[in-house]
């Protein structure tokens, strides 16, 4: 698929106060990690981080 016309994007700033700051770390929790294990570490992590998008999912 390739796009017919170049789209203007917005910075999309005015929602940064919707969201928390981000964290300082990053880790890297498998190397040559392949689909289903970035799958099963979505499902792991969503009930952890899910109150991220709580501002947000209001609009």
């Amino acid at each position: 698929m390739v796009a017919d016309r170049k789209r203007r994007l917005r910075d999309g700033r005015e929602f940064d106060h919707l969201f928390p700051p981000p964290g300082e770390t990053d880790t890297t929790v498998k190397k040559s990690a392949n689909v289903e294990d970035t799958m099963k570490l979505i499902r792991k992590a969503l009930p952890q981080t899910v109150w991220q998008t709580e501002k947000i999912a209001k609009y």
